[in-house]
């Protein structure tokens, strides 16, 4: 197993430059290692163009919790134990050194996961400085904030005052120490991108000063624990409700006339489905002179969904039926022609893997085509062929709770054989719970590229939708805009709004 000595086996200095990396961690021995360390040092050590030394600091005195509020974290912690939905990866061997050995080093940037106030002389020790996450995840939860925003910031490098070199948005939980835990183990991915930009572009994203949150008051427990107890009615007043089989908020499609850049969300007319389904995630395809529509079928009593499809009509859909169904939850099935053939791209992330299907009899009948990442769980999947190349967009969880929501990851592929897939050098490419999230397939129109999203970030799923604006795409570089942010007021009773598509002059999205 590989050790952390600068130079690893296979690193050519010729042809690679290499970056110096110490990584401070929290605890004396190996097995105290938090979960955001785990997933940080598995990528840096994985990286043969990354030197990387791994050492322990006591950490500063911080600022205290008042006593009631931190016998109420203790108490959490212990009766409500963050849950273990992905596992952490493996780690290879590496040596735990002591902080005089890496002080003289020369290292070009540390990483400090130790916690505590900042170590001015850890910060001085190296080129590009030391980077930390900072967030406030107990005080979100306390405001009520739908949202955490954890920023990794630059001390030291010849910067002055910390700056910002990214930032990240998260939905936020609602128990303080899981939105805690559940934020740093993010953040793990946001450090491992930009030491990766660094090596590859030798610069360090500078987005302004930082930005000190207000501190949590001493009646926080009190606010905190009242917060907490309406918040669990409320959650097993909806699990109740889901045992007796019944739904208040489901989403069902509707269809108008229309083009991706402009169309008007208050022309959809509502597409009647029965009582108490759940119809979302809607694909159209061009078949035997008809446009049809795929789109995800949840049964009410299984609480799973499958594939189904209709024929688009001014009326609605016509003639819908099961187009697909396996023993899991299927859903946004993503239907494109190739090379003759009608190929379909479903999320099946509970069966652990990305498939694609080929039809072969149209619209009930499929076989295995391709799969992908196999015992990964990927969501939301969509390709891309772009002057030639083609680009798979997905959505992976790299966290104990299952997120899929605000991490979009890139991949280029050699098309939908999904063999030779070669990630993003920067993955996850976004990294903002309001914008990541697929929301459909991706347009060419009047010029631009659109990517539709969901943005998930007013705490709940599928709250609104985005369409953004690809400006450049390479395997070092990703930029995007938003062009538009479709929020579901465009009708009465609607509540969210989280998928789009279009086609010869159709377009559909689905509501709740």
């Amino acid at each position: 197993m590989p050790d952390s000595s600068p130079l690893r086996q296979g690193h050519d200095p010729v042809l690679r430059p290499v970056l110096r990396v110490g990584v401070r961690v929290g605890a004396l021995t190996l097995g105290g290692l938090t979960p955001q360390a785990v997933r940080l040092l598995a990528g840096l050590l994985a990286d043969p163009v990354l030197a990387v030394r791994v050492f322990s600091v006591p950490a500063p005195e911080s600022e205290p919790l008042s006593a009631a509020l931190g016998a109420v974290l203790a108490a959490e912690r212990l009766l409500v134990p963050a849950p273990r939905r992905t596992a952490l990866p493996d780690l290879p061997v590496f040596r735990l050194e002591p902080a005089a050995a890496v002080r003289d080093a020369a290292l070009d940037v540390i990483l400090d996961l130790g916690g505590g106030a900042v170590d001015d002389g850890l910060a001085k020790a190296a080129a590009h400085g030391l980077w930390r996450v900072a967030a406030a995840p107990l005080r979100d939860v306390i405001a009520g904030a739908t949202c955490t925003e954890a920023t990794l910031l630059r001390h030291g490098g010849g910067v002055g005052p910390a700056r910002i070199i990214a930032r990240a948005v998260y939905d936020t939980k609602p128990l303080a120490t899981h939105n805690a835990a559940y934020v740093f183990e993010k953040s793990a991915q946001v450090i491992l991108r930009e030491v990766k930009r660094l090596a590859l572009q030798g610069v360090v994203a500078d987005l302004g000063p930082e930005v000190l949150p207000a501190p949590v008051t001493p009646s926080g427990a009190r606010a905190y624990l009242r917060q907490t107890a309406g918040k669990t009615v409320e959650r097993l007043g909806k699990w109740v409700e889901r045992r007796r089989g019944i739904v208040r908020q489901g989403f069902t499609l509707r269809i108008g006339h229309g083009a991706p850049l402009n169309f008007d969300p208050a022309v959809a007319r509502p597409v009647k489905m029965p009582e108490g389904g759940l119809w979302a995630d809607p694909f159209l395809i061009a078949q035997d002179r008809a446009v049809y529509c795929f789109f995800e079928d949840v049964d009410p009593v299984a609480g799973r969904g499958h594939i189904s499809v209709g024929r688009v009509t001014e009326a609605g859909l016509a003639e819908v039926q099961v187009a697909l169904k396996m023993p899991h939850h299927m859903s946004y099935p993503f239907v494109f022609h190739h090379d003759g053939a009608l190929l379909m791209m479903p999320e099946v992330h509970a069966a652990g893997r990305l498939e694609i299907w080929r039809c072969t009899g149209f619209p009930t009948k499929w076989e295995l085509y391709s799969t992908a990442f196999e015992g990964t769980p990927v969501a939301d999947s969509t390709l891309l062929e772009r002057d030639g190349v083609w680009w798979l967009f997905t959505h992976i969880s790299r966290d104990r709770f299952g997120d899929f929501c605000s991490d979009l990851h890139v991949f280029r592929v050699d098309g939908p054989q999904l063999t030779g897939l070669v990630p993003h050098r920067l993955n996850p490419v976004v990294t903002d719970a309001s914008t990541a999230r697929g929301g459909g397939r991706i347009h060419a129109a009047e010029g631009r590229l659109l990517r539709f999203s969901q943005d998930n970030s007013a705490g709940s799923y599928g709250g609104a939708l985005n369409v953004m604006e690809i400006l450049r795409l390479d395997l070092e570089h990703y930029e995007e805009r938003r062009l538009r942010h479709i929020t579901p007021d465009f009708a009465p009773g609607l509540s969210g709004t989280h998928h789009f598509d279009a086609l010869d002059g159709w377009f559909v999205i689905d509501v709740r």
